[in-house]
């Protein structure tokens, strides 16, 4: 039997779960809700359009299927409920992770070459980053690379409010080892897409710059001369 301080702890772990989802899945309908409609109308073929946003509907699916089961479970309440039911084909949810982590070099490569060779969504993507900076394609991007490390801590989080004969007690650490898996993978793609962004942002405030977008270069760091110029040091240039 749950005590009342567990049961609340439970019932909070498995809520918090729930928000940390949806908020995860919001971030990945403003991507191509934001995105998708303009750049549709400038793209010429369809394999650059299923490169920037082919691999992101799958996401969006099996994250959807998460968040409803997580609520139909916390409403049998924090004792009956079973987490562990809400990821019932962990391999399937790894798949999609993995093939939009391997398309995401190319995926930031097309990006920005569309908008370096096309003023107008130039203008439009630099509105949208104005109105809201978290916005920006390359944030939005990356929230599957952050979201396994936190969806890991929030399953351990149910764990440790759970009694051992419960059945995600003996359920959620095989499920949490298999999110473990990809985990550093996720994080080191993280890092270099955030190495990716500073190139693209550099590049794209300066007029008429080649192209500096590269996986295998690193900015180093920039030093001003004066307002309107700087250098910019990267590992091989």
């Amino acid at each position: 039997k749950f005590s009342e301080d567990m049961l609340i702890d439970r019932k909070t772990a498995i809520q918090s779960l729930i928000d940390s989802e949806e908020e995860y899945r919001q971030n990945l309908h403003s991507l191509i809700n934001l995105y998708k409609p303009k750049f549709s109308k400038s793209i010429l073929n369809e394999k650059t359009e299923q490169t920037l946003f082919g691999n992101i509907s799958p996401l969006i699916i099996i994250s959807e299927q998460c968040s409803n089961t997580l609520s139909d479970e916390l409403e049998k309440g924090a004792d009956k409920a079973q987490v562990w039911k809400c990821f019932p084909v962990t391999s399937e949810s790894i798949r999609f992770y993995k093939d939009y982590m391997s398309n995401y070099t190319n995926m930031l490569f097309h990006y920005n070459n569309f908008i370096l060779s096309d003023k107008k969504i130039k203008k439009f993507v630099k509105k949208i980053e104005a109105e809201d900076p978290d916005n920006r394609f390359t944030i939005l991007s990356t929230t599957p690379f952050t979201r396994v490390p936190i969806l890991i801590e929030q399953l351990q989080a149910v764990c440790k409010v759970t009694p051992e004969w419960h059945p995600d007690s003996e359920n959620l650490p095989d499920i949490i080892s298999d999110f473990a898996n990809i985990s550093d993978k996720l994080i080191e793609k993280s890092i270099e897409a955030d190495k990716l962004e500073r190139i693209i942002e550099i590049e794209t405030s300066i007029i008429d710059c080649p192209s500096l977008f590269s996986s295998n270069r690193n900015f180093l760091k920039s030093f001003s001369l004066d307002d309107k110029s700087s250098i910019y040091v990267m590992n091989d240039i």
